[in-house]
C-alpha cells in the first residue's frame, strides 16, 4: 500500500491532516541514537526508517456523536518517532511509530522492531506486514472506557475522601457570580466533594507524576473556553480546579468532565478522569 492509497482509504472514515516537518524522521532518529540510546546500529532499523519515510506526518481525526462520546485516532509516526523503547532487552529494541486515543482519551502507542514486526503497548505482536498494520490501524476500535479500580478508591480514601464529603461552597459561588460565571449543579457537587484533596499514587516512582492536587472550595478559580478541533468541535466552557504533575492545570467542564491544560478531555466523567490521571 502506497502513501496515497493509505490516505484515500483513511478519507473514507476520517478527516485526514498532513503536517510539514523541518527534518525527516530518519534524520531525527540518527540524531537521537548519536546522543544516548540502546540502539547502536541504525542500519538494523532500515525497515522502520522506510516505513517512516513513507507514512510520516499523517494524522487522522474522527468525532462521533456528542462531545461525551468523542474519540480521536491518529497515525503520528512523525511525533518523537526517533524514540525507542528497549523493553529492558537491548536485543529487542523497538521504535514508537504510531499512536491513537481510546474512548477515554488515553494515548496508546504502537511500536515497530528492526525486523519489521509491529507491537502494541502490551508487547503483543500485531503483524510483520506493513499493509496489514495499516489496515489494522484504520480499523482497530477504541477499547472500552477505563473503569475506576478499587485501588483508585483506596488512594482517594487515603487522601481524606469519603462518601458524602461536602465542603462549604458559599465563597466560591459568590466569587463566580461576581465574574459572571454560573457554576452548574454538577460542578458544585464535584468541587464540594473533592476540594482541597492531594491524591498520590505511591506505585509511581516519579514524585512529580504521582500527584493530583485539587483546589479548595474557597479558592479563586479562573474560567476558560477550550477550542480544540481534535476533540472539541464547538468549544467547551471550563473552570480551573487544580493541578497534576505539580504544575499542570486541570479544568472541570459544566458537565463534570476533566480537561487538561491543552484542552484534551480525560475520561468521560470526573471519576474516570481521576483514575486515568492517578494510574498513568
Amino acid at each position: 500500500m502506497t502513501r496515497e492509497e493509505f490516505i484515500e482509504k483513511a478519507k473514507q472514515k476520517y478527516e485526514v491532516k498532513i503536517y510539514e516537518s523541518d527534518e525527516s524522521d530518519r534524520e531525527r532518529f540518527v540524531k537521537y541514537v548519536e546522543k544516548d540510546s540502546v540502539i547502536t546500529d541504525v542500519e538494523k532499523f532500515e525497515s522502520v526508517m522506510r516505513f517512516l519515510d513513507e507514512f510520516s506526518n499523517i494524522r487522522l481525526v474522527k468525532i462521533d456523536g456528542s462531545e461525551r462520546e468523542n474519540r480521536g485516532i491518529g497515525l503520528s509516526v512523525w511525533e518523537r518517532a526517533y524514540w525507542q523503547n528497549s523493553w529492558e532487552d537491548k536485543e529487542k529494541a523497538v521504535i514508537k511509530v504510531a499512536n491513537m486515543w481510546n474512548a477515554s482519551c488515553d494515548k496508546i502507542n504502537f511500536f515497530m522492531s528492526g525486523e519489521g514486526c509491529f507491537y502494541d503497548r502490551g508487547r503483543n505482536f500485531i503483524t510483520d506486514n506493513v499493509d496489514e498494520f495499516l489496515e489494522f490501524f484504520l480499523n482497530v476500535p477504541c477499547r472500552d472506557h477505563e473503569q475506576p479500580s478499587g485501588y483508585t478508591y483506596q488512594l482517594l480514601h487515603d487522601a481524606g475522601w469519603y462518601e458524602g464529603r461536602e465542603e462549604d461552597m458559599t465563597e466560591l459561588i459568590d466569587k463566580c457570580k461576581e465574574e459572571g460565571y454560573a457554576l452548574t449543579d454538577i460542578q458544585k457537587s464535584i468541587i464540594s466533594e473533592f476540594s482541597g484533596l492531594v491524591i498520590e499514587n505511591p506505585r509511581i516512582k516519579q514524585t512529580y507524576h504521582n500527584r493530583v492536587r485539587l483546589r479548595s472550595a474557597d479558592d479563586r478559580l479562573r474560567h476558560h473556553v477550550f477550542n480544540n478541533d481534535r476533540f472539541i468541535p464547538d468549544g467547551v466552557d471550563v473552570i480551573e480546579i487544580g493541578h497534576y504533575q505539580d504544575n499542570v492545570e486541570l479544568y472541570l467542564s459544566k458537565d463534570g468532565r476533566i480537561f487538561n491544560h491543552m484542552g484534551f478531555p480525560v475520561g468521560i466523567d470526573f471519576m474516570e478522569g481521576l483514575h486515568i490521571l492517578l494510574n498513568k
